[in-house]
C-alpha cells in the first residue's frame, strides 16, 4: 500500500513569524525539531528546494531574459507603441488572450513596457520544473517519492505572501494569518497519519524602508531604451543588456552614483551559485536590503514587504521526529530523502540531520 507524505509550505515566512505568543504549536514544533535554512539568491526558490541543486545547475535564477531571437512576442514588434510604465495597457491584455505558448502555458507579459516585449522571453527552464513536478520527473523529490511508492500531499499557504508584500512582515494581517496557519496545521497533524511529515517557507519576507523610482531616473540619461540599452526592473534588482559601449559607461556611472545598492561582479555570482549566462543580465543592479524599486515590471503600487535580497532573512524548515542543523534551501530535498532513507542521488545540497 503507498504511503503519504506531507508538506507544508509557509510561503513568505521567515522564522520571525514564529512566535511562541502568536504560533505556539509551530514555535513547539521548531524549538524541537526545526532549523534556520538561507536560499540563493534566486526568484526561483523552490526549484532549489525541491530538487536540492543550486540555481547554477537548473539555470532558474529568473523568470525572464534578454533573446530578441526567440521572445515568443517578437510577431507584435511592428504594432507595440510606447508605452509608459504605468499601467497595464490594454494591448498587453490582448496578446496574453491571444497567446497559449510551450504546451498550453499561458505567457503572461506582466507589465513590461509593451514596446520592449518582443526583447524578452520567458525563461523555458522553469517550465521544464513545472512539468517535473505535475509528471513526477527527475531531478524532482517528487520523482524519487513515486519511485517508493510515497504520493506527496501539498499544503500550501500561499496567501501569507501576498499579505507580507501588502501590509508589511509586521502587520496585524500576517499576524493573525499565522495564527490561523498555526491552528490548522496543529489539528492536520493530529488527525492525519503520514509517513514524514515536513513544514518550511520558500523564502522570507523584509519590510521596506525606502523606495527608488529607477524608471524615471533612467528617463533622464541621455541614452535611448530599446536603442542603446535594454531593462528588464525586478523588484529588488535591475538587469540591463547594454547595445553600445557609450551606454555601458555611462549606465555603470549612473548605478555607481545612485547609491541604494550596488553592482554585483562575476566573482560575486559564483560565490552565490548563480547562473552566468548574460541573457539574465550584462549589468545587474541589487537592491540594499530594504530598499524597493518603485514602479518594476511586476508591480506599479508602492508594496511594504520583499523579498530576493542578497542578505535574505533565514526561513524554517521542520520534520517532526527529526533534529536538524541549519543548512540552506538546497538542503531540503537531500534531508527529506535521508529521513525516509532512500538513495540521495547526485545533489548540490547535504543532508541536515543530526
Amino acid at each position: 500500500m503507498r504511503k503519504k507524505a506531507l508538506f507544508v509550505v509557509l510561503d513568505g515566512c521567515p522564522v520571525s513569524y514564529i512566535k511562541k505568543e502568536n504560533t505556539p504549536y509551530l514555535y513547539s514544533l521548531m524549538s524541537k525539531h526545526g532549523c534556520r535554512l538561507w536560499s540563493s539568491q534566486t526568484f526561483a526558490s523552490q526549484v532549489e528546494i525541491f530538487t536540492g541543486l543550486k540555481p547554477y545547475r537548473t539555470d532558474t535564477f529568473v523568470d525572464w531574459f534578454y533573446s530578441p531571437e526567440t521572445s515568443p512576442y517578437r510577431i507584435f514588434r511592428p504594432f507595440l507603441n510606447n508605452i509608459a510604465l504605468s499601467k497595464r495597457d490594454k494591448t498587453r491584455n490582448l496578446i496574453l488572450k491571444c497567446m497559449t505558448l510551450y504546451g498550453g502555458h499561458r505567457i503572461d507579459p506582466l507589465n513590461i513596457p509593451s514596446y520592449l516585449l518582443p526583447n524578452f522571453d520567458f525563461n523555458r527552464s522553469m517550465f521544464s520544473y513545472y512539468r517535473s513536478q505535475v509528471y513526477r520527473l527527475p531531478p524532482h523529490l517528487f520523482h524519487t517519492l513515486d519511485a517508493y511508492g510515497i504520493d506527496p500531499v501539498m499544503l500550501h499557504f500561499a496567501e501569507l505572501d501576498t499579505l507580507g508584500h501588502v501590509y508589511s512582515p509586521r502587520s496585524r494581517e500576517v499576524k493573525d494569518y499565522m495564527k490561523m496557519a498555526d491552528h490548522k496545521i496543529r489539528q492536520l497533524l493530529k488527525k492525519a497519519d503520514y509517513r514524514l511529515t515536513v513544514i518550511l517557507s520558500d523564502h522570507g519576507m523584509v519590510e521596506i524602508t525606502d523606495y527608488v523610482d529607477l524608471w524615471e531616473s533612467l528617463s533622464q540619461l541621455n541614452l535611448m531604451l530599446g536603442r542603446d540599452y535594454s531593462v528588464f526592473l525586478n523588484s529588488p534588482m535591475a538587469r540591463f543588456w547594454v547595445h553600445t559601449e557609450k551606454s555601458r559607461n555611462n549606465l555603470i556611472n549612473f548605478l555607481s552614483e545612485l547609491g541604494h545598492g550596488h553592482i554585483i561582479s562575476d566573482k560575486e555570482k559564483v560565490e552565490r551559485s548563480l547562473p552566468q549566462s548574460k541573457k539574465f543580465g550584462e549589468i545587474i543592479f541589487w537592491m540594499d536590503r530594504g530598499v524597493h524599486i518603485s514602479p518594476d515590471f511586476y508591480h506599479f503600487k508602492k508594496l511594504k514587504g520583499m523579498h530576493g535580497y542578497l542578505k535574505p532573512e533565514a526561513v524554517p524548515f521542520i520534520i517532526p521526529g527529526y533534529s536538524l542543523k541549519d543548512g540552506y534551501l538546497a538542503d531540503v530535498t537531500p534531508t527529506i530523502l535521508d529521513a525516509l532513507d532512500l538513495p540521495i542521488g547526485e545533489r548540490d545540497g547535504k543532508s541536515l540531520i543530526r
